[in-house]
């Protein structure tokens, strides 16, 4: 099942859409918050430029039908939500949220 990134769901409040650059900032500062990482793979990154690599596999992973990463906003102020992140493994979907 592949998923275009052009693919928009929109609920009553939120809009669901593939990740884009403009997202780094949001996430990167929700990194920063002690605790958020706790129980994470990964260490917090120090600067914004090292969340493009996983920026870029994201959009592979869409592109090849693999994972794909939502970024949820406001419907109504397009302010930034979360990121949400499913990976289709058949015959599982994994469900993640960085809020």
């Amino acid at each position: 099942m592949k998923i275009s990134q052009s693919y928009i769901i929109e609920t009553q409040r939120c809009r669901l859409r593939c990740v884009s650059l403009e997202d780094i900032p949001h996430t990167f500062s929700a990194t920063q918050y002690q605790g958020f990482n706790d129980g994470m793979l990964w260490e917090p990154p120090t600067k914004e430029e090292e969340l493009i690599e996983p920026y870029q596999r994201s959009i592979i992973s869409w592109e090849n039908g693999e994972a794909y990463t939502f970024t949820i906003e406001s419907k109504d102020s397009k302010n930034f939500r979360s990121l949400e992140g499913a990976r289709l493994c058949a015959p599982t979907i994994n469900i993640s949220f960085l809020v």
